[in-house]
């Protein structure tokens, strides 16, 4: 894994009005602790000599860090020429260690916002340009011809919602998606065909839910969203299925 060499380092302060004042942060000029009503701080930005950019934030809490924004002002000059002149590792490990090594003098707000923003910078380099997304079947469409649209597209995944119809007739159009995604196969596909999706969004009890399961069988599905209106139902689903579970709502 490359080095990161940071081309700009970029500070820019912010003060923010709190919707609701918190009470006994701020010191009052007579030493006891008094209403903080704004957030201050700098936001730090670094980038590499390709355009990557991270971003972090300095901000010591008034009341909890020792330091104050005098102390983060006094330590930008030095800190802005320490993280230009540092091939700063993207492993995680390594460049925590070389923070030791260049900021461990600096005040720990100071060096929390640098680590933030090198940390993004190297999550941003890692990233292949690609996001990885699968195929939605509209509601109203033709769901056998959408899903086998998708798949000549090159989708290696395709969502198809449930509990919409009959329990029947959504069995019959599974099967049917099944056999067609799977004789039109993306791309570099390792399994021929692309996989479904379902999404039930709570629509069947757990019996409903099971009995669907066994109808339409394992392959090809890579999960069941929601298959169960009660949440502690999910685990007898897998259980008596061994049908993976995605979680959406219920994690709200």
């Amino acid at each position: 894994m490359a080095d990161m060499r940071v081309a700009q380092c970029c500070f820019r302060r912010y003060r923010l009005e709190l919707a609701r004042r918190i009470e006994g942060v701020s010191p009052s000029v007579r030493g006891h602790p008094a209403p903080a009503t704004h957030r201050e701080g700098v936001f730090v930005t670094v980038r590499d000599g390709s355009g990557w950019e991270g971003h972090g934030e300095i901000a010591p809490l008034p009341g909890l860090h020792r330091e104050g924004l005098k102390e983060v002002f006094d330590a930008l000059p030095g800190l802005r020429q320490a993280v230009m002149g540092t091939d700063w590792a993207q492993d995680e490990s390594a460049l925590f260690e070389q923070s030791d090594a260049v900021l461990g003098a600096m005040p720990p707000s100071v060096r929390c916002g640098v680590e933030m923003a090198l940390l993004d910078l190297s999550g941003n380099c890692a990233v292949d340009g690609e996001v990885a997304v699968c195929g939605l079947v509209p509601a109203g469409a033709d769901v056998c011809e959408e899903a086998v649209r998708l798949a000549r597209e090159g989708y290696r995944a395709v969502k198809v919602k449930l509990g919409r119809r009959d329990m029947t007739d959504e069995i019959e159009a599974i099967q049917r998606i099944r056999e067609a995604v799977w004789a039109n196969p993306p791309t570099g596909s390792p399994h021929g065909g692309a996989s479904l999706r379902l999404d039930a969004n709570r629509a069947w009890r757990l019996e409903q839910a099971v009995e669907f399961a066994r109808q339409i069988g394992p392959d090809g599905i890579e999960y069941i969203e929601e298959p169960v209106a009660d949440p502690s139902d999910q685990r007898a689903f897998f259980q008596q299925t061994g049908i993976p579970i995605g979680l959406d709502e219920t994690l709200v």
